[in-house]
Protein backbone atom coordinates (compact mmCIF):
# COMPACT_ATOMS: atom_id res chain seq x y z
CA UNK A 1 0.00 0.00 0.00
CA UNK A 2 1.27 3.48 -0.91
CA UNK A 3 0.06 6.97 0.76
CA UNK A 4 1.04 10.07 -0.51
CA UNK A 5 1.24 13.02 1.50
CA UNK A 6 0.82 16.60 -0.37
CA UNK A 7 1.51 20.09 1.05
CA UNK A 8 -0.53 22.60 -1.62
CA UNK A 9 0.98 25.81 -2.60
CA UNK A 10 -1.02 29.25 -2.47
CA UNK A 11 -2.52 30.62 -5.45
CA UNK A 12 -1.17 33.55 -7.02
CA UNK A 13 -3.65 36.61 -8.37
CA UNK A 14 -4.23 34.61 -11.82
CA UNK A 15 -5.30 31.62 -9.86
CA UNK A 16 -2.37 29.08 -10.90
CA UNK A 17 -0.40 27.71 -8.11
CA UNK A 18 2.60 29.50 -6.69
CA UNK A 19 6.30 28.19 -7.59
CA UNK A 20 9.22 28.42 -5.86
CA UNK A 21 13.02 27.83 -6.20
CA UNK A 22 13.61 26.57 -2.59
CA UNK A 23 11.40 26.56 0.60
CA UNK A 24 13.21 28.22 3.48
CA UNK A 25 11.86 25.91 6.92
CA UNK A 26 10.47 22.55 7.34
CA UNK A 27 7.35 22.10 7.72
CA UNK A 28 5.97 19.22 10.36
CA UNK A 29 2.69 18.19 9.54
CA UNK A 30 3.85 15.78 7.11
CA UNK A 31 7.01 14.00 8.14
CA UNK A 32 5.21 14.17 11.75
CA UNK A 33 1.91 12.14 9.90
CA UNK A 34 4.24 9.94 7.91
CA UNK A 35 5.97 8.87 11.46
CA UNK A 36 2.61 7.85 12.55
CA UNK A 37 1.69 5.65 9.42
CA UNK A 38 2.48 1.80 9.95
CA UNK A 39 5.71 0.16 8.83
CA UNK A 40 4.67 -1.63 6.19
CA UNK A 41 2.82 1.32 4.27
CA UNK A 42 5.12 3.55 2.07
CA UNK A 43 5.00 7.06 2.02
CA UNK A 44 5.67 9.72 -0.17
CA UNK A 45 6.02 13.32 0.61
CA UNK A 46 5.73 15.97 -1.70
CA UNK A 47 5.41 20.20 -1.89
CA UNK A 48 3.82 21.70 -4.05
CA UNK A 49 5.62 24.84 -4.03
CA UNK A 50 8.26 23.22 -5.64
CA UNK A 51 7.63 20.19 -7.42
CA UNK A 52 5.05 19.08 -10.11
CA UNK A 53 2.20 16.44 -8.37
CA UNK A 54 2.44 13.35 -10.35
CA UNK A 55 -1.30 12.45 -10.55
CA UNK A 56 -1.16 9.32 -12.87
CA UNK A 57 1.33 7.37 -10.69
CA UNK A 58 0.20 4.10 -8.89
CA UNK A 59 -1.07 5.52 -5.41
CA UNK A 60 -3.75 4.08 -3.01
CA UNK A 61 -4.78 7.25 -0.57
CA UNK A 62 -3.79 10.82 -0.74
CA UNK A 63 -3.58 12.68 2.31
CA UNK A 64 -3.27 16.50 1.82
CA UNK A 65 -3.17 19.37 4.79
CA UNK A 66 -4.20 23.02 4.26
CA UNK A 67 -4.13 26.37 6.16
CA UNK A 68 -6.87 28.28 5.01
CA UNK A 69 -5.12 30.24 2.26
CA UNK A 70 -4.04 26.83 0.58
CA UNK A 71 -7.41 25.36 1.17
CA UNK A 72 -8.30 26.31 -2.95
CA UNK A 73 -5.22 24.57 -4.26
CA UNK A 74 -5.90 21.87 -1.72
CA UNK A 75 -8.96 21.28 -3.52
CA UNK A 76 -7.96 21.59 -6.91
CA UNK A 77 -5.47 18.70 -6.01
CA UNK A 78 -8.36 16.65 -4.13
CA UNK A 79 -10.59 16.96 -7.27
CA UNK A 80 -7.80 15.79 -9.93
CA UNK A 81 -6.97 12.37 -7.88
CA UNK A 82 -10.52 11.90 -7.66
CA UNK A 83 -10.95 11.81 -10.74
CA UNK A 84 -8.95 9.28 -10.68
CA UNK A 85 -10.75 6.95 -8.61
CA UNK A 86 -8.07 7.43 -5.53
CA UNK A 87 -9.59 8.11 -2.29
CA UNK A 88 -8.71 11.27 -0.78
CA UNK A 89 -8.21 12.61 2.76
CA UNK A 90 -7.72 16.16 4.41
CA UNK A 91 -6.45 17.27 7.26
CA UNK A 92 -5.51 21.37 9.34
CA UNK A 93 -6.57 24.11 10.88
CA UNK A 94 -8.71 24.88 7.83
CA UNK A 95 -10.31 21.31 7.77
CA UNK A 96 -10.78 21.54 11.71
CA UNK A 97 -13.01 24.84 11.23
CA UNK A 98 -15.04 23.90 8.21
CA UNK A 99 -14.92 20.29 7.76
CA UNK A 100 -17.97 20.05 5.97
CA UNK A 101 -16.81 22.13 3.41
CA UNK A 102 -13.88 19.87 3.25
CA UNK A 103 -15.86 16.94 2.54
CA UNK A 104 -17.18 18.30 -0.95
CA UNK A 105 -13.80 17.68 -2.19
CA UNK A 106 -12.49 15.24 -0.07
CA UNK A 107 -13.71 11.59 0.70
CA UNK A 108 -12.69 11.88 4.36
CA UNK A 109 -11.78 14.24 6.78
CA UNK A 110 -9.12 14.33 9.94
CA UNK A 111 -10.79 17.34 12.80
CA UNK A 112 -8.36 18.19 14.73
CA UNK A 113 -4.26 17.02 15.66
CA UNK A 114 -3.34 13.44 14.37
CA UNK A 115 -1.42 11.51 16.60
CA UNK A 116 -4.49 9.48 17.68
CA UNK A 117 -6.65 9.89 14.32
CA UNK A 118 -4.13 8.86 11.60
CA UNK A 119 -3.25 5.37 12.85
CA UNK A 120 -7.13 4.60 12.81
CA UNK A 121 -7.89 5.67 9.30
CA UNK A 122 -4.94 3.93 8.18
CA UNK A 123 -5.83 1.05 9.80
CA UNK A 124 -9.38 1.45 8.72
CA UNK A 125 -8.74 1.53 4.88
CA UNK A 126 -5.78 -1.34 5.01
CA UNK A 127 -8.87 -3.34 5.92
CA UNK A 128 -11.43 -2.03 3.85
CA UNK A 129 -10.18 0.33 1.08
CA UNK A 130 -13.16 2.38 2.73
CA UNK A 131 -13.06 5.38 5.13
CA UNK A 132 -15.17 7.34 7.48
CA UNK A 133 -16.32 10.76 6.38
CA UNK A 134 -15.37 12.12 9.55
CA UNK A 135 -12.34 10.99 12.07
CA UNK A 136 -12.56 13.29 15.13
CA UNK A 137 -10.71 12.32 18.11
CA UNK A 138 -12.48 12.42 21.31
CA UNK A 139 -9.82 14.10 23.46
CA UNK A 140 -6.21 15.85 22.81
CA UNK A 141 -3.40 13.53 22.03
CA UNK A 142 -0.90 12.55 24.67
CA UNK A 143 2.15 14.22 24.17
CA UNK A 144 4.28 11.31 26.11
CA UNK A 145 4.23 8.95 23.06
CA UNK A 146 8.07 9.84 21.58
CA UNK A 147 7.43 10.04 17.32
CA UNK A 148 10.21 11.70 15.73
CA UNK A 149 9.20 13.03 12.32
CA UNK A 150 10.09 11.32 9.02
CA UNK A 151 12.48 14.55 7.98
CA UNK A 152 14.38 11.51 5.98
CA UNK A 153 11.61 11.37 3.68
CA UNK A 154 12.15 15.15 2.11
CA UNK A 155 14.19 15.76 -0.68
CA UNK A 156 16.49 17.82 0.70
CA UNK A 157 17.65 19.79 -2.31
CA UNK A 158 14.25 21.68 -2.21
CA UNK A 159 15.09 23.56 1.17
CA UNK A 160 17.56 26.13 2.05
CA UNK A 161 20.07 24.95 4.25
CA UNK A 162 21.64 26.61 6.87
CA UNK A 163 26.01 26.71 6.30
CA UNK A 164 27.76 23.69 7.02
CA UNK A 165 24.55 21.85 7.49
CA UNK A 166 23.17 18.79 5.51
CA UNK A 167 19.63 19.57 6.96
CA UNK A 168 17.73 22.78 6.64
CA UNK A 169 15.97 24.43 9.94
CA UNK A 170 14.06 21.49 12.06
CA UNK A 171 10.94 21.97 13.29
CA UNK A 172 9.83 20.47 16.80
CA UNK A 173 7.57 21.91 19.22
CA UNK A 174 7.70 21.32 22.98
CA UNK A 175 4.21 22.41 24.50
CA UNK A 176 0.43 22.75 22.56
CA UNK A 177 -2.11 25.00 23.25
CA UNK A 178 -2.94 28.40 25.11
CA UNK A 179 -5.02 29.40 27.65
CA UNK A 180 -5.37 33.14 26.21
CA UNK A 181 -8.22 34.22 24.25
CA UNK A 182 -6.59 36.47 21.49
CA UNK A 183 -10.07 36.80 18.75
CA UNK A 184 -7.71 36.78 15.75
CA UNK A 185 -5.73 33.31 16.73
CA UNK A 186 -7.36 29.95 15.58
CA UNK A 187 -4.54 28.31 18.32
CA UNK A 188 -6.72 27.47 21.00
CA UNK A 189 -10.01 26.09 19.03
CA UNK A 190 -7.14 23.54 17.19
CA UNK A 191 -5.04 22.77 20.31
CA UNK A 192 -6.83 23.86 23.68
CA UNK A 193 -7.50 26.28 25.85
CA UNK A 194 -4.24 25.14 27.99
CA UNK A 195 -1.07 24.04 27.96
CA UNK A 196 0.12 20.19 27.27
CA UNK A 197 3.97 19.58 27.40
CA UNK A 198 5.81 17.21 26.00
CA UNK A 199 8.41 15.16 28.09
CA UNK A 200 12.12 17.18 27.92
CA UNK A 201 13.60 13.85 27.50
CA UNK A 202 11.52 13.34 24.12
CA UNK A 203 12.37 16.62 22.92
CA UNK A 204 16.03 16.14 23.35
CA UNK A 205 16.00 12.39 21.69
CA UNK A 206 14.19 14.11 18.54
CA UNK A 207 16.71 16.54 18.63
CA UNK A 208 19.91 13.89 18.76
CA UNK A 209 18.29 11.99 16.40
CA UNK A 210 19.29 15.00 13.64
CA UNK A 211 21.81 16.58 15.96
CA UNK A 212 24.75 15.42 13.76
CA UNK A 213 23.13 16.84 10.77
CA UNK A 214 21.81 19.65 11.95
CA UNK A 215 22.06 22.06 14.64
CA UNK A 216 19.49 24.99 14.09
CA UNK A 217 16.00 24.19 15.38
CA UNK A 218 12.55 26.22 15.43
CA UNK A 219 10.38 25.24 18.59
CA UNK A 220 6.74 26.27 16.65
CA UNK A 221 5.37 26.66 19.87
CA UNK A 222 2.80 29.55 20.30
CA UNK A 223 4.33 30.65 23.61
CA UNK A 224 7.75 28.58 24.79
CA UNK A 225 7.55 30.35 28.28
CA UNK A 226 4.10 29.62 28.97
CA UNK A 227 4.56 27.06 31.55
CA UNK A 228 7.58 28.66 33.19
CA UNK A 229 8.67 25.60 35.43
CA UNK A 230 8.85 23.61 32.02
CA UNK A 231 10.84 26.50 30.23
CA UNK A 232 12.80 26.52 32.89
CA UNK A 233 14.05 22.40 32.54
CA UNK A 234 14.34 22.64 28.93
CA UNK A 235 16.68 25.44 28.59
CA UNK A 236 19.17 24.20 30.93
CA UNK A 237 18.36 20.67 29.33
CA UNK A 238 19.76 22.78 25.77
CA UNK A 239 22.84 23.73 26.85
CA UNK A 240 24.82 20.20 26.56
CA UNK A 241 23.65 20.91 22.94
CA UNK A 242 25.48 23.40 21.47
CA UNK A 243 22.38 24.29 19.16
CA UNK A 244 20.91 27.48 17.48
CA UNK A 245 17.33 27.68 18.40
CA UNK A 246 14.04 29.97 18.22
CA UNK A 247 10.55 30.07 19.27
CA UNK A 248 8.18 32.86 19.78
CA UNK A 249 6.59 34.22 23.48
CA UNK A 250 4.63 36.62 23.84
CA UNK A 251 5.74 40.24 25.79
CA UNK A 252 4.77 39.07 29.03
CA UNK A 253 8.47 37.26 28.94
CA UNK A 254 9.85 40.75 30.29
CA UNK A 255 8.47 39.88 33.77
CA UNK A 256 10.51 36.19 33.44
CA UNK A 257 14.91 38.00 32.76
CA UNK A 258 16.15 35.16 34.33
CA UNK A 259 14.01 33.24 31.77
CA UNK A 260 15.09 35.19 29.21
CA UNK A 261 18.56 34.83 29.90
CA UNK A 262 18.85 31.73 30.18
CA UNK A 263 16.95 31.11 27.03
CA UNK A 264 20.37 32.70 25.70
CA UNK A 265 22.63 30.73 26.98
CA UNK A 266 20.85 27.56 25.77
CA UNK A 267 21.18 28.66 22.16
CA UNK A 268 18.56 31.67 21.86
CA UNK A 269 19.15 33.15 18.64
CA UNK A 270 15.87 34.77 17.97
CA UNK A 271 12.59 35.03 19.06
CA UNK A 272 9.53 35.98 17.66
CA UNK A 273 7.63 38.60 19.64
CA UNK A 274 3.36 39.31 18.76
CA UNK A 275 3.64 42.80 19.32
CA UNK A 276 0.50 43.58 17.01
CA UNK A 277 -0.50 46.65 17.28
CA UNK A 278 0.76 50.16 19.18
CA UNK A 279 -3.15 51.32 20.19
CA UNK A 280 -4.00 49.99 23.43
CA UNK A 281 -7.62 49.84 22.37
CA UNK A 282 -7.02 47.90 19.24
CA UNK A 283 -5.09 45.33 21.60
CA UNK A 284 -8.30 46.12 23.84
CA UNK A 285 -10.80 44.87 21.47
CA UNK A 286 -8.95 41.48 20.24
CA UNK A 287 -8.43 40.30 23.80
CA UNK A 288 -4.64 40.93 24.28
CA UNK A 289 -4.53 44.05 26.80
CA UNK A 290 -1.86 42.17 28.76
CA UNK A 291 0.69 43.53 26.12
CA UNK A 292 1.83 46.71 26.90
CA UNK A 293 2.80 48.49 24.86
CA UNK A 294 5.25 51.16 26.95
CA UNK A 295 7.14 47.87 27.56
CA UNK A 296 7.68 47.01 23.77
CA UNK A 297 11.27 48.70 23.68
CA UNK A 298 11.89 47.54 27.04
CA UNK A 299 11.54 43.70 25.91
CA UNK A 300 13.75 44.50 22.86
CA UNK A 301 16.55 45.66 24.69
CA UNK A 302 16.42 42.84 26.99
CA UNK A 303 16.01 40.34 24.52
CA UNK A 304 19.25 42.22 22.72
CA UNK A 305 21.23 41.99 26.43
CA UNK A 306 21.36 38.14 25.71
CA UNK A 307 21.78 38.03 22.45
CA UNK A 308 18.74 37.66 21.43
CA UNK A 309 17.24 38.83 18.20
CA UNK A 310 13.84 40.44 18.46
CA UNK A 311 11.63 39.38 15.66
CA UNK A 312 8.31 41.67 15.53
CA UNK A 313 5.23 40.68 14.70
CA UNK A 314 2.69 43.36 13.77
CA UNK A 315 -0.52 43.59 12.49
CA UNK A 316 -2.73 46.50 10.75
CA UNK A 317 -6.55 46.44 10.13
CA UNK A 318 -8.58 46.58 13.38
CA UNK A 319 -11.14 48.75 14.68
CA UNK A 320 -8.47 51.96 15.83
CA UNK A 321 -6.44 51.73 13.38
CA UNK A 322 -6.52 54.90 10.71
CA UNK A 323 -4.05 55.78 7.84
CA UNK A 324 -1.09 56.98 10.69
CA UNK A 325 -0.65 53.43 10.88
CA UNK A 326 1.70 53.98 8.45
CA UNK A 327 4.07 55.87 10.19
CA UNK A 328 3.51 54.77 13.42
CA UNK A 329 4.36 51.08 12.68
CA UNK A 330 7.44 51.88 10.47
CA UNK A 331 8.77 54.28 12.71
CA UNK A 332 8.14 51.99 15.51
CA UNK A 333 10.48 49.33 13.77
CA UNK A 334 13.05 52.15 12.34
CA UNK A 335 13.66 53.54 15.59
CA UNK A 336 14.09 50.71 17.75
CA UNK A 337 16.55 49.06 15.02
CA UNK A 338 14.17 45.68 14.09
CA UNK A 339 16.10 43.64 12.16
CA UNK A 340 13.47 40.88 11.25
CA UNK A 341 9.89 41.48 11.48
CA UNK A 342 6.61 40.27 9.82
CA UNK A 343 3.76 42.62 9.60
CA UNK A 344 0.37 41.72 8.15
CA UNK A 345 -3.27 42.46 7.89
CA UNK A 346 -5.21 41.02 10.47
CA UNK A 347 -7.47 38.41 8.95
CA UNK A 348 -10.41 36.95 9.99
CA UNK A 349 -9.47 33.04 9.91
CA UNK A 350 -12.51 30.63 9.87
CA UNK A 351 -13.10 28.82 13.80
CA UNK A 352 -12.28 32.38 15.38
CA UNK A 353 -14.13 34.60 17.28
CA UNK A 354 -12.62 37.29 14.99
CA UNK A 355 -14.38 35.91 12.03
CA UNK A 356 -17.48 35.19 13.67
CA UNK A 357 -17.78 39.24 14.95
CA UNK A 358 -17.05 40.79 11.40
CA UNK A 359 -19.31 37.97 10.07
CA UNK A 360 -22.60 38.80 12.24
CA UNK A 361 -21.35 42.59 11.51
CA UNK A 362 -21.44 41.99 7.89
CA UNK A 363 -18.15 43.15 7.45
CA UNK A 364 -16.42 40.33 5.48
CA UNK A 365 -16.17 41.26 1.98
CA UNK A 366 -14.60 38.30 0.25
CA UNK A 367 -14.88 34.53 0.78
CA UNK A 368 -12.03 33.78 -1.10
CA UNK A 369 -9.97 31.46 1.06
CA UNK A 370 -7.07 32.25 -1.16
CA UNK A 371 -7.31 35.76 -0.25
CA UNK A 372 -6.57 34.80 3.78
CA UNK A 373 -2.76 35.15 3.45
CA UNK A 374 -2.20 38.13 5.80
CA UNK A 375 -1.72 40.66 2.63
CA UNK A 376 -5.24 41.18 1.26
CA UNK A 377 -8.23 42.77 2.99
CA UNK A 378 -11.23 40.28 3.33
CA UNK A 379 -13.20 42.72 5.25
CA UNK A 380 -14.58 46.42 5.95
CA UNK A 381 -12.25 48.07 7.97
CA UNK A 382 -13.29 51.02 10.37
CA UNK A 383 -11.78 53.87 9.24
CA UNK A 384 -10.66 53.09 5.82
CA UNK A 385 -11.17 51.64 2.59
CA UNK A 386 -10.05 47.72 1.79
CA UNK A 387 -8.01 49.16 -0.78
CA UNK A 388 -6.56 51.51 1.28
CA UNK A 389 -5.24 48.81 4.05
CA UNK A 390 -3.85 47.15 1.48
CA UNK A 391 -1.57 49.81 0.57
CA UNK A 392 -0.98 51.10 3.98
CA UNK A 393 0.23 47.45 3.99
CA UNK A 394 3.13 47.77 1.51
CA UNK A 395 3.83 51.38 2.09
CA UNK A 396 5.15 50.04 6.04
CA UNK A 397 7.38 47.71 3.92
CA UNK A 398 7.84 49.95 0.99
CA UNK A 399 9.35 52.53 4.00
CA UNK A 400 11.00 49.96 6.00
CA UNK A 401 13.26 48.10 3.46
CA UNK A 402 14.17 51.11 1.70
CA UNK A 403 17.93 51.80 1.32
CA UNK A 404 17.50 54.60 4.20
CA UNK A 405 15.04 52.16 6.27
CA UNK A 406 17.46 49.49 6.06
CA UNK A 407 20.36 51.73 7.31
CA UNK A 408 18.72 53.31 9.72
CA UNK A 409 17.34 49.99 11.16
CA UNK A 410 21.41 48.98 10.57
CA UNK A 411 22.71 52.30 12.21
CA UNK A 412 20.53 51.59 15.58
CA UNK A 413 22.23 48.34 15.81
CA UNK A 414 26.10 49.93 15.28
CA UNK A 415 26.84 49.30 18.98
CA UNK A 416 25.97 45.87 19.27
CA UNK A 417 25.18 43.68 15.84
CA UNK A 418 28.49 42.38 15.36
CA UNK A 419 28.66 42.39 19.50
CA UNK A 420 26.90 40.04 21.92
CA UNK A 421 23.79 40.11 19.38
CA UNK A 422 23.81 37.10 17.47
CA UNK A 423 21.39 37.98 14.87
CA UNK A 424 21.70 35.03 12.00
CA UNK A 425 20.17 39.36 10.13
CA UNK A 426 21.41 39.48 6.34
CA UNK A 427 22.04 42.72 4.54
CA UNK A 428 21.64 40.74 1.56
CA UNK A 429 18.15 39.22 2.47
CA UNK A 430 17.15 43.05 3.06
CA UNK A 431 17.77 43.87 -0.15
CA UNK A 432 16.54 41.05 -1.72
CA UNK A 433 13.13 41.74 -0.15
CA UNK A 434 13.37 44.99 -1.46
CA UNK A 435 13.04 43.78 -4.99
CA UNK A 436 10.39 41.36 -4.30
CA UNK A 437 8.63 44.75 -2.52
CA UNK A 438 8.88 46.98 -5.56
CA UNK A 439 7.67 43.73 -7.90
CA UNK A 440 4.55 43.35 -5.29
CA UNK A 441 4.00 47.25 -6.43
CA UNK A 442 4.21 47.59 -9.72
CA UNK A 443 1.63 44.54 -9.94
CA UNK A 444 -0.72 46.26 -7.85
CA UNK A 445 -0.22 49.34 -9.81
CA UNK A 446 -0.41 47.23 -13.25
CA UNK A 447 -1.69 43.46 -12.71
CA UNK A 448 -1.06 42.48 -16.37
CA UNK A 449 2.25 44.20 -16.69
CA UNK A 450 4.04 41.16 -15.12
CA UNK A 451 4.51 37.24 -14.55
CA UNK A 452 2.86 36.04 -11.73
CA UNK A 453 5.16 36.42 -8.85
CA UNK A 454 7.68 33.59 -8.26
CA UNK A 455 10.56 33.51 -6.27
Amino acid sequence: MKIKLIHPSSLDEFGKPRRYKKLNMLSMTLPLVAALTPDDVEVEIVYDAVEDINYDDKVDLVGITALTNLAPRAYQIAQEYRKRGVKVVMGGMHVTALPKEALLYADSVVVGEAEDIWPKLVADFQKTKKLEPVYKAESFPDLKKLVIPRYDLLKLDQYVRPPLSELPVINTFTTRGCPFNCSFCSVKKFFGGKYRLKPIENVIKEIEHYASKCDNVFFIDDNILGNKKYAEELFNALIPLNISWYSQFDSTALKEPELVELAGKSGCSEMLVGFETLNPENLRTVNKSFNKVETYKELINMLRDNGINPEATMMIGMDYDELDVVDRTADFLLENGVLDFRVSIVTPYPGTEFHRKLDEEGRIIERDWSKYDVNHAVFQPKNMNPEQLEECLWKIYDKTYSYMGIAKRLWKLRNNYFGKFKSKHSIKNDLTYQLYIHKVTKMRRDPVSDLPLDD
